[in-house]
């Protein structure tokens, strides 16, 4: 049915060309070989295509489609533009500056999916910036804050809290199979925009988790990009397209007690300031109190590091 195993969708908006260049690079120079680059462009106002193809064909790389959308449409629809083209199994998907953690990250996350039989995933990510003097330093990068519920296993737990604390899994560190993507992206399509990860919270309800392949599989670009930058605009259009999404949870799935209680609390959720948003949450709905803190507990105690190996930008 598939022709590959894996297929790469970089999706690009007015893309800068030396990110999109050293995301390209972490991706051809994997380990393993059964999988395509299909590159999905927003309708930017620059063309990189003909750069793309002069980097494909410098470097000896030919498995790799090109879809062109003349009128910009956000994230989620320019994704299944993306996707329509693609033929492998599994899905990942990037934006210009993220990388592959190492070459042998596609193997391993392929390995991990076709012998689990999971139909969903993600992998650790660690951040990466350059300090005062531009050296390129990398740091954790934790999303879902409660990664032990994942790691034992707890659909219950996971369900709660992307449900109640919306503790969501980084869209940066999935991998899904075509079908799955393809089935919750149409879902949001129309209503939602640009938050594409946002679905999760659906699948969950619908007892369908994201497993977690634990194992360092994303270099993600820290601070700066469109949904890490604190200042950014698009954080706006971010935060209509969640509010949208809840519409929908609440309306679909109104009998689900987890539902019913973020519906309790939802008028928290559309508090701007974040540090108010905690405090008025932490008396509305005092689980909250102790999710945090185990969270925070855990990262200063580094108990989601791996053990340390060279990634793609030491190499």
């Amino acid at each position: 049915m598939y022709k590959y195993d894996f297929s790469v969708i970089v999706v690009t908006y007015n893309a800068i060309w030396d990110k999109l260049k050293l995301t390209l690079d972490s991706i051809i120079r994997q380990s393993f070989e059964n999988f395509e680059i299909v590159m999905a462009d927003d309708g930017s106002k620059e063309d990189v295509f003909d750069k793309v193809e002069a980097f494909f064909a410098e470097n000896n790389f030919t498995r790799y489609t090109l879809v062109r959308n003349e009128q910009n449409q956000g994230t989620i629809k320019n994704l299944l533009s993306g996707l329509d083209k693609a033929q492998g199994r599994y899905i990942r998907m990037f934006g210009p500056g993220d990388l592959f953690f190492d070459e042998n990250s596609l193997a391993g996350v392929y390995k991990f999916m076709s012998e689990s039989g999971c139909e969903g995933c993600f992998g650790l990510m660690r951040g990466y910036y350059k300090n005062e003097t531009g050296a390129i330093k990398t740091r954790p990068y934790t999303f879902p804050f409660d990664l032990k519920a994942y790691r034992d296993g707890d659909d219950a737990k996971i369900t709660k809290n992307l449900t109640v604390f919306a503790d969501n899994v980084s869209g940066a560190s999935m991998c899904l199979s075509h079908e799955y993507m393809d089935e919750y992206l149409n879902r949001i399509a129309g209503k939602v925009i640009y938050l594409e990860d946002v679905f999760q919270v659906m699948a969950a309800l619908d007892g369908r988790r994201l497993q977690l392949y634990d194992e360092y599989l994303i270099l993600y670009e820290d601070s700066v990009g469109i949904s890490t930058s604190k200042n950014s605009n698009f954080r706006k259009l971010l935060r209509k397209d969640n509010d949208t999404f809840y519409e929908m949870v609440f309306e679909q799935y109104s009998d689900n007690k987890l539902v019913k209680k973020r519906i309790g609390l939802n008028k928290i959720y559309q508090i701007d300031n974040p540090y108010i948003r905690m405090i008025v949450s932490a008396f509305k709905n005092p689980g909250v109190v102790g999710w945090l803190l185990r969270h925070y507990i855990d990262v200063a105690c580094h108990r989601y590091d791996k053990p340390y190996r060279k990634n793609f930008l030491e190499e």
